[in-house]
């Protein structure tokens, strides 16, 4: 599975959902969890919040 369709799963949002929060289209969510296109940070706009939280795992 897709890490954002994961990510997206566990925070329990819907495609639609996390659409809106990063300011993007559903189909632009589906692209980025199909591969069909990469991620473009200036396209993932969080308003200042972050949706995810990612741990560093320590070596």
């Amino acid at each position: 599975m897709n890490r954002l369709k994961e990510l997206r799963k566990q925070k329990k949002l819907t495609i639609v959902e996390l659409a809106e929060k990063v300011g993007v289209t559903k189909l632009t969510i589906l692209n980025w969890e199909h591969g069909t296109h990469e991620v473009n940070s200036s396209q993932f706009k969080t308003r200042g919040k972050p949706i995810f939280f990612q741990s560093k795992k320590s070596r």
